[in-house]
């Protein structure tokens, strides 16, 4: 059981990285941030990323996204490695310029994940997974300019986060792994809580987050 429900929060950290990155980043209106989510969402998991709807309010600091749908990488059987019926996230805004960035709560509601594993023992998830890692260090927006000449460029800093209330509810887990001789399982999730993500740190990258 305990492993579902890490894949569960491994999806739903992919899902809240992508919203966060954007919402914070852009600060727009609602048909712009859907526009945006759908197609840096898909740049950062290199699969089609598509939103129903999205209501943003730019004062009170939250975003709610409805029917979010996360593509299979190729190779897949399934549609979706990840779909969920709600996802809320409400920022700080006083932390907006800060680093930790404060997120006061994500609250994900549905959320169906898809875990097939192919013939190698490699998961839809993790290949999805690595990429948003990737994406997250080579953002033209956050890397720093080429150093001159003879000089070595630093290291990226990550933006660090504290989630002070991170709940789900209604989970699904399905799971795939025939291609290895493994099962095929399908099994519904009680709701749960964690509070104070990255609290005793200070922050935490999305990479530890997840």
């Amino acid at each position: 059981m305990r492993w579902r429900r890490n894949l569960i929060l491994a999806a739903a950290a992919v899902a809240a990285a992508v919203v966060v990155a954007i919402v914070v980043g852009l600060g727009r209106i609602d048909a712009i941030v859907k526009r945006e989510i759908e197609e840096r969402g898909s740049a950062m998991t290199r699969t089609a990323v598509q939103v129903g709807s999205v209501d943003v309010s730019l004062r009170t600091g939250t975003a709610t996204l409805r029917d979010l749908t996360v593509a299979n990488p190729p190779g897949f059987a399934a549609p979706y490695a990840f779909e969920l019926g709600e996802i809320t996230v409400h920022i700080a805004v006083g932390s907006v310029a800060s680093d930790p960035l404060v997120i006061k709560e994500i609250r994900i509601a549905a959320p169906r994940v898809t875990c097939e594993l192919d013939a190698s023992g490699t998961s839809n998830v993790e290949i999805l997974r690595r990429a948003v890692e990737d994406a997250e260090r080579h953002d033209p927006h956050t890397t720093p300019p080429a150093p001159a000449e003879g000089r070595t460029r630093a290291p990226k800093r990550q933006r660090r986060l504290i989630i002070e209330v991170l709940a789900l509810r209604d989970g699904e887990v399905y799971v795939d792994a025939r291609a290895v001789g493994g099962p095929e399982e399908r099994e519904k999730l009680p709701g749960f809580e964690l509070t104070d993500i990255g609290t005793k740190k200070g922050g935490a990258t999305p990479p530890e987050i997840g």
